[in-house]
């Protein structure tokens, strides 16, 4: 009888632990879409290493742009250390459009509403902690 107590009440603990990961939901709040043109990306990271490649991000999301602003859900996310970057691809091209010396075409965004001088930001400046539920906030321009 105490090792079925014991199975059960493992059972129901990993039941409990299993709904936990399940009910997770990171949402991002993206505001200053200027238009309906092309997608809103956000590449979710959780290294260093894979930082700035977008083919790399633990997840992508890519969802059809609506001016103003946007709310875009990662759902069953553990928790952990988080760095997203944003980008508004107006011209459908899945990666960011330049002008000419470099200067980019399309609005970017990051979080912590990090910003770099000629580039990204790195991505410990982006870094957020995620535990259940919570919203953050990305300003692209």
């Amino acid at each position: 009888m105490k090792h079925f107590f014991f199975t059960l009440l493992f059972t129901v603990a990993c039941a409990i632990g299993a709904f936990a990961q399940f009910d997770s939901v990171l949402t991002v709040k993206v505001t200053g879409i200027e238009n309906d043109n092309g997608y809103i990306l956000l590449a979710l990271y959780d290294n260093a290493k894979d930082w700035d490649k977008p083919e790399l991000a633990k997840y992508l999301r890519i969802e059809p742009a609506s001016k103003g602003a946007m709310l875009i859900e990662f759902a069953h996310l553990a928790p952990g250390r988080y760095s997203i970057a944003a980008l508004h691809d107006e011209d459908d091209s899945n990666d960011m459009t330049f002008m000419p010396f470099g200067i980019p075409k399309e609005a970017y965004g990051f979080s912590n509403n990090a910003r770099g001088l000629m580039g990204a930001p790195s991505f410990e400046e982006c870094i957020f902690n995620f535990e259940r539920s919570k919203t953050i906030h990305i300003k692209v321009k």
